[in-house]
């Protein structure tokens, strides 16, 4: 049997194997508080039935357990009453189960991203460089002068918000293309893409040479420390009379509370105009199995949401003040029971978001 971390957005140590009894730990790597995000794979486990327990006893799996794969592209929930809690969970594999994935959330590498570039023609360009010296891209759907701007992974491990942004691509680009003629969508859905390949958390990062949290949504300061950062703000101030909204998605906390919402972050330098864009996402998404709720929304001011520190949204506020709309979504990574996170689910709530998007700039 292997056990192991070695493939893209891989993360576990194995700390001893008692029995049936696995202790594993996740690695948080530059990140210098407790986060959550893990994935590792097991091989030639056939017939057994074995618990993976993560040994310091903190939060590491949801409501639903472990998300699984077979082949690192399709993944559901193991989600069995009482085979899981907050720190471990059993697994019986099947006869013919010779390589299973698990992973905290459901993973969205840039393989798939470039695969939905292909189906829907997307226009991928170079974009800039990781620290690491990987290219990074950006994609761009439509051909209007105008555009809104989406990311997601500025944080690596939040991988809810790429499936956002693949639904509203879909979306748009089926049903709305007199919409693409006016206004395009520019995206980098791999914001920190070196956390995303390599597996790391990617949230609260204290990088080589900085003695507080610098990740790169800390990072929208006069001199970025990283390029992608260098280049979205740079974005801003170029094309400012041009960009007509821009979302930034994110996951949030890994579960309980505001936690299991999907939700806006409102902040009082934008006012009515999300307000005004969160009851649109409201009733777009009032049908569907993973929805946004009216009372779910964030308001300025509250808990975390005081702190308007050197964010994207915050340097779109800054350097686009003309624009429509610019918000923070946060997406829950599992949800609750009736209000479900899925592979299936988090797209179709991105098709609302682009409905959304279409009906606030109608």
């Amino acid at each position: 049997m292997k056990i192991h971390a070695d493939y893209p957005g891989g993360n576990i140590k194995v700390i001893s194997i008692d029995g049936d009894t696995v202790n594993v730990e996740n690695e948080l790597r530059t990140t210098k508080e407790d986060w959550f995000y893990f994935s590792f794979c097991v091989e030639g486990a056939e017939g057994k039935t074995l618990t993976f327990n993560f040994i310091n006893g903190r939060n590491r799996i949801g409501y639903w357990g472990p998300a699984i794969s077979y082949d690192y592209k399709a993944w559901h929930w193991l989600d069995i009453p009482g085979a899981s809690t907050p720190f471990s969970f059993t697994y019986t594999f099947g006869p013919d189960e010779s390589k299973v994935y698990f992973s905290q959330g459901i993973q969205y590498m840039p393989e798939r991203f470039d695969a939905l570039a292909e189906e829907i023609g997307l226009v991928k360009e170079k974009f800039s460089l990781s620290l690491k010296g990987r290219q990074m891209y950006s994609y761009t759907l439509g051909t209007g002068e105008k555009e809104v701007i989406l990311t997601s992974r500025h944080h690596a491990c939040e991988a809810t918000g790429t499936y956002i942004i693949e639904g509203v691509l879909r979306e748009l680009s089926e049903k709305h293309q007199d919409f693409l003629k006016k206004c395009k969508i520019f995206t980098v859905p791999f914001m920190d893409f070196d956390g995303v390949v390599d597996g790391d958390q990617g949230k609260g990062r204290v990088p080589d040479g900085f003695d507080v949290v610098h990740d790169h949504n800390r990072d929208y300061i006069d001199k970025p420390f990283y390029d992608a950062c260098d280049k979205m703000q740079k974005r801003f101030e170029s094309n400012s009379e041009n960009i007509l909204g821009v979302i930034d998605c994110h996951s949030p906390w890994i579960f309980s509370g505001i936690n299991d919402k999907v939700f806006v972050i409102h902040r009082d330098d934008v006012g009515d105009k999300i307000v005004n864009f969160s009851k649109l996402f409201v009733e777009e998404s009032k049908e569907l199995p993973f929805r946004h709720h009216e009372e779910d929304f964030f308001p300025a001011n509250t808990q975390w949401n005081s702190d308007l520190g050197p964010k994207c949204i915050t340097s779109v506020v800054k350097r686009v003040p003309n624009c429509k709309f610019a918000f923070t979504l946060e997406t829950a990574y599992y949800g609750t029971e009736g209000n479900k996170a899925t592979q299936e689910s988090i797209p179709l709530l991105g098709r609302a978001l682009g409905r959304s998007i279409v009906k606030s700039l109608s």
